[in-house]
């Protein structure tokens, strides 16, 4: 992508390397989330009307949800985690746009991959992990803290750690580490106070929760920087649940 040289048909020889991602971008482009019409049967024609940029954003996530695909149920249900996160990623879309932020696309991988953090702490410190989640429950803290207090680091860290080994960009890696505390973000403030506020809400995407119930957990900073109000980002919420529900049946 950042070779000037390269031309559609590059792209088009790299995805179609891999059968699987090749059929899983045919079978997302030609789906009723994107909405084009008659069929799309190579991926040079997908390519064509995607762009690169949404190609990116989708081998993205398609690669990283394949990545995780052999950790045990026993220690996260991996549906409902995905589910969650891609609810997170549709969220931090429409907030963008409300918002008037023009990279929405990148929020929407941003906010899918936020919490891969958590994989790997379940995956190397599964008892630790599930007692800081059942004391930020019972206590009624953010996972983050009790994680520090547990582990020593909290899943933003050992994400933004994931995302550098995956070579991917620094603002992917600063809002990934700085979306608990937006302030904190030094280059992207704006972009983690979106992801933060989506975080907060997507937690009701999988229940029946109110999410008004939720708006003290949002971090002032958050509210200030975006210049979003809870009436704002209301009505999106239906969206927001019926676009996820579309994205988990083509990614999972």
């Amino acid at each position: 992508m950042d070779d000037d040289s390269s031309r559609i048909k590059n792209f088009a020889e790299v995805v179609q390397i891999d059968p699987n991602l090749a059929a899983k971008v045919l079978k997302i482009v030609n789906s009723a989330y994107f909405g084009f019409s008659g069929r799309i049967d190579t991926i040079t024609r997908a390519l064509n009307l995607l762009g690169l940029g949404q190609l990116h954003n989708l081998v993205l996530g398609v690669s990283a949800v394949n990545s995780f695909s052999g950790i045990s149920s026993d220690l996260i249900d991996m549906r409902m985690f995905w589910l969650r996160n891609l609810y997170c990623g549709v969220l931090s879309r429409l907030f963008a746009q409300a918002c008037k932020f023009r990279e929405s696309e990148k929020l929407y991988v941003i906010g899918l991959l936020h919490e891969v953090g958590h994989l790997i702490l379940f995956k190397g410190f599964p008892e630790q992990s599930t007692e800081a989640i059942l004391r930020a429950d019972r206590e009624q803290r953010p996972l983050f803290q009790v994680e520090w207090e547990i582990i020593g680091l909290d899943y933003g860290q050992v994400g933004q750690q994931l995302m550098q080994a995956w070579k991917l960009p620094d603002d992917f890696q600063e809002i990934t580490a700085c979306h608990t505390e937006p302030e904190t973000a030094q280059n992207n403030p704006l972009e983690a106070s979106i992801v933060h506020i989506a975080h907060i809400f997507s937690e009701t995407g999988n229940s029946a929760s109110d999410p008004e119930q939720l708006v003290d957990r949002v971090d002032p900073f958050a509210w200030k920087t975006t210049g979003l109000n809870y009436d704002d980002i209301s009505p999106l919420f239906g969206e927001g649940i019926k676009q996820s529900a579309e994205l988990i049946k083509l990614i999972l």
